[in-house]
């Protein structure tokens, strides 16, 4: 056994060879990797990692506002008392009662009024507490026919005047307590001096109620056609 272990030692070979192979091995690595490492450089395939200003969702991105405060409009006024020339109106007579709403509910005066309904809250004392309610909620952009009309209207200091006739197509049959009634109603769109420059028409339906026979009675609905 000993010789054995003997010869094999004496006949391994030089240990001084093979480190001399592997730095030379070792050298011809770097070198490599050094001329590949400049070619990818000289060529411009290598790539920079990505910034944060590149990821998905940076670009583009604020932050979030505050919500902005809006005033709602201030419920419009719904007159008291009607005007002095209804003083005497007949609240027995359904057909008085809805002319005078209607007269008032389609004169219109845009250099005064900021849109149709403030026309139509004057008839408040003979309206009944929800249709008046339900006037009274604000409506951005009410004034009829648009807004750029109503402020046209204004500008020029145009008046609508409306002339109130009977309706012609059949209606419910009346009770004690309801009264149903078509009106036509035409809107003269009438300038300072008194001239006429064109008529709005249209028809009206309308529901008067009242509680009970003895009391007088007050518009309930309006429907325009």
């Amino acid at each position: 056994m000993r010789l054995s272990h003997q010869h094999c030692v004496e006949n391994a070979p030089a240990p001084r060879r093979s480190v001399r192979r592997l730095a030379a091995a070792a050298a011809g690595c770097v070198l490599a990797v050094g001329l590949t490492a400049g070619c990818a450089t000289r060529s411009g395939e290598t790539t920079a990692p990505p910034s944060t200003s590149a990821l998905p969702g940076a670009q583009g991105w604020s932050p979030p506002t505050a919500p902005v405060s809006v005033t709602p409009s201030p419920a419009p006024a719904a007159a008291a008392v009607l005007p002095p020339q209804y003083a005497g109106l007949d609240r027995s007579d359904p057909d008085a009662v809805a002319r005078a709403v209607l007269t008032l509910w389609f004169t219109w005066d845009p250099a005064i009024d900021t849109d149709s309904t403030v026309a139509q809250l004057r008839a408040a004392p003979l309206l009944t507490a929800a249709l008046t309610n339900k006037l009274r909620i604000p409506v951005d952009g009410q004034g009829q026919g648009g807004d750029l009309q109503w402020h046209d209207w204004a500008a020029a200091g145009m008046r609508l005047v409306p002339t109130i006739s009977p309706g012609v197509e059949p209606v419910p049959l009346s009770t004690d307590t309801a009264a149903y009634r078509q009106f036509v109603v035409d809107q003269a769109i009438t300038g300072p001096d008194g001239r006429v420059s064109g008529t709005q028409h249209q028809v009206v339906d309308v529901v008067l109620t009242r509680p009970d026979a003895g009391s007088g009675w007050a518009l309930a609905q309006v429907d325009q056609q």
